[in-house]
């Protein structure tokens, strides 16, 4: 039997968050979401997740200083910076 992976996705955008859950979900992932710091924290000390998404742009602490935190609290888990940047391009 396969193993679910057990995954974490940090983004303020709470409508990004229920998307990549869907998305996750549908693979056959267990997917927690977590929109600011002290909900991530909390949630990475409970739980020991195989996969982090992680937005790089969160209004209390940027995704590097996250990552560094992360690496104390839970080495073993793979981590990944995200973002979605867009420009407005003038014609």
């Amino acid at each position: 039997m396969e193993k679910n992976n057990s995954i974490l996705v940090v983004d303020d955008n709470i409508s990004l968050c229920k998307t990549m859950s869907f998305v996750l979900r549908r693979k056959g992932n267990v997917v927690t979401t977590a929109s600011d710091r002290p909900e991530f924290i909390e949630k990475v000390r409970e739980t020991p997740f195989d996969m982090i998404f992680l937005d790089i742009k969160l209004p209390q602490m940027n995704g590097v200083e996250i990552h560094k935190r992360l690496n104390k609290i839970r080495p073993e888990a793979v981590i990944l910076i995200k973002t979605i940047h867009l420009h407005q391009v003038s014609l």
